[in-house]
């Protein structure tokens, strides 16, 4: 019997010593509870919240295919390739299966989830130089309220979650939230963004900046039918000497990115990271098969219609 006693505490005292290795945080992945203590982790959040972005349902693919497909200018020249998930919008005949509107859900919320998780601890943690952090702080705001924009006028009402998502579960059948509701929210957190952002200079051009704020709730005002709220902010762009038109052929030249044109760009770069910076949208929206340069198995899912494109002489740099 006291044999048996002593295996049985043996074990117990062998499973108690053993639950701290047993139970471990993964190592090969970054943890949020226990990361973002400073300004450097804080700058991975923020970095991550731009590359949220370049997502296939964001800025990649997504955006531009809902944005331009099922207007007047453009048609699906090859509605059954890629499983017709294009010509579905093209034709007004979109099934709940369509992975691009999936994405476009899917991807807009995980960037409002890491922007959220900034602006959820920005303000407890120190910055070496104040600027810096207001100008992170008004880019995410930026971001959410940019990505909250494209959802509420692709699905109309949408939930709206403002606060980081530690767990899932309390989540779990939140209704959806009325767009007028959405609106404010977007139109409150691009008035404090301006607050917030710098001037656009040649350090910071590539980031969201105060013209960037302005233009983005111009056209949400505009959206809105408030014109002359709409106009207070464009004009604010206009007259800020920051930006200027520059030849067409200048405009999208590989030479000339983020020009005083740009107000600001979703950026992308080939060739580094297994190219999986880059982005498809090059292939998916020129006319199929389309060989020029290096450009080859174009899909043709966005292509000028004819009569849109005769509307433009030879001789118009906009051809």
């Amino acid at each position: 019997m006291k044999k048996i006693i002593y295996s049985v505490l043996g074990l117990a005292l062998l499973f108690t010593s053993c639950e701290d290795q047993l139970i471990q945080e993964p190592n090969t992945n970054k943890v949020a509870n226990g990361f973002y203590t400073n300004e450097t982790e804080l700058e991975e959040a923020i970095n991550a919240a731009y590359a949220s972005l370049q997502f296939s349902g964001n800025y990649d693919l997504g955006m531009p295919a809902i944005g331009e497909i099922p207007g007047e200018d453009a048609y699906d020249e090859t509605p059954a390739n890629d499983g017709g998930r294009y010509g579905e919008i093209d034709q007004y005949s979109v099934i709940p299966q369509n992975s691009i509107i999936g994405d476009i859900w899917k991807h807009s919320y995980q960037g409002i989830q890491r922007a959220n998780i900034v602006l959820n601890r920005i303000e407890e943690i120190p910055y070496q130089n104040e600027s810096v952090k207001n100008s992170r702080h008004g880019e995410m705001l930026f971001i959410r309220a940019l990505l909250y924009f494209n959802l509420v006028r692709v699905y109309g009402d949408v939930p709206l979650v403002i606060d980081e998502v530690n767990n899932p579960q309390d989540f779990f059948g939140q209704a959806r939230t009325s767009k007028n509701e959405v609106y404010e929210q977007i139109i409150l957190d691009l008035n404090t963004a301006i607050d917030l952002l710098p001037v656009r200079n040649e350090a910071n051009k590539m980031r969201v900046v105060k013209t960037a704020g302005q233009a983005l709730l111009g056209k949400v005002e505009l959206t809105l039918g408030n014109y002359s709220e709409a106009k207070t902010q464009l004009l604010s762009v206009v007259n800020s000497g920051i930006h200027e038109l520059v030849p067409v052929s200048d405009v999208f030249d590989v030479e000339n990115e983020l020009n005083r044109e740009i107000i600001f760009a979703v950026q992308f770069a080939s060739g580094i990271n297994g190219n999986s910076e880059g982005t498809n949208a090059y292939k998916m929206f020129n006319p199929t098969g389309r060989i020029e340069g290096n450009m080859t198995g174009t899909k043709g899912h966005g292509v000028l219609k004819p009569d849109f494109y005769a509307l433009y002489s030879d001789t118009d740099a906009r051809k």
